[in-house]
């Protein structure tokens, strides 16, 4: 019989982490290579650019998902920081509500014109919140430079809800031009662990090393494959996205498929995945982010936090 670990809530109640897939991928509307002034659009870094990862694992106290979330973030962090992805990663565990939102300013700040910021988050999570950190908070934070594109990788319970709804992060064009957000579960899904992994960060880094040197493989069918992977384990999560614009998922996972070293990788259901339409995806423009209340400056440590969380969480 196959294991399933759900995450439960602590503390204040806290919900468990939903798989969230789909890496970095690089899909500038207005990038610019350097090279020869053509835009780099797949999700393989461009060499030229400034492209940084901010990973945060949660860790609450007596939560034996602690070490899967730690596990989580490392194993990205390998992946990501790895040919022909190639980010500068930053990785924060046991990260606070001050961890994600000061970090990931400063990682935001940090890009050119050209760049990518990643942000992947594995934790506990409720509706608009991962942990303590809403997406209020996240979309401040991630507005606090001028780059190219923004790729969140959410893997929590309800984290499907920062892709529709009041709680929603909107594309932020003063910032940057193009957005993409996979999560592990939707808004009313929660997610699990096999007592090593999540599932779906455990599908996401396979796909994208065992896809990076396939010219034909695209963003949809990268998302499409992982999405597949991780319900044929946990058919309780089927995860959510949203692409702005949406033609974003018709690019090339990476831009120029050259051998690589054959990866080591746990393949998923070795059926074809069903492409998913583009009428099926959530997409949004935002006029930009609000600053979170409680602090003006994000060098700061915030003032307040919400208590407002979901009671139960599987």
């Amino acid at each position: 019989m196959k294991k399933i670990l759900y995450r439960k809530g602590a503390s204040i109640v806290r919900g468990t982490i939903g798989l969230s897939f789909l890496a970095p991928l690089l899909f500038s509307v207005s990038c610019i290579n350097e090279n020869n002034g053509s835009c780099t659009e797949s999700l393989a870094a461009d060499e030229k650019a400034d492209n940084v990862a901010v990973l945060f694992a949660d860790s609450a106290p007596g939560i034996s998902s602690a070490e899967a979330f730690n596990y989580d973030m490392n194993k990205m962090a390998n992946t990501l920081s790895s040919p022909p992805y190639n980010f500068k990663v930053i990785k924060q565990p046991q990260a606070t509500r001050d961890d994600i939102i000061n970090r990931t300013a400063e990682a935001a700040a940090s890009l050119k014109e050209n760049g990518t910021l990643l942000f992947f988050y594995t934790g506990h999570g409720d509706v608009g919140y991962l942990e303590e950190t809403s997406s209020q908070d996240i979309a401040w934070a991630t507005s606090q430079g001028k780059y190219a594109r923004l790729v969140m990788i959410l893997e929590a319970c309800y984290s499907g809800s920062f892709t529709k709804g009041a709680t929603a992060i909107q594309r932020d064009s003063k910032a940057y031009n193009g957005l993409l957000i996979m999560t592990a579960a939707k808004d009313d899904e929660s997610s699990a662990d096999d007592g090593v992994e999540s599932y779906f960060p455990k599908y996401l880094s396979a796909g994208l090393q065992q896809f990076s040197t396939k010219a034909s493989v695209t963003l949809n069918d990268l998302i499409t494959w992982v999405h597949t992977s991780a319900a044929s384990e946990n058919p309780e999560q089927t995860g959510d996205l949203k692409a702005d614009p949406v033609s974003i998922l018709n690019e090339p996972l990476v831009e120029s498929s050259k051998p690589t070293a054959n990866p080591t990788v746990t393949p998923g259901p070795t059926s074809t995945p069903t492409p998913t339409s583009s009428s099926d995806l959530s997409t949004a423009v935002g006029s930009g982010s609000q600053e979170p209340s409680g602090y003006t400056d994000w060098t700061k440590k915030p003032a307040t936090k919400s208590t407002t969380r979901r009671s139960t969480c599987k």
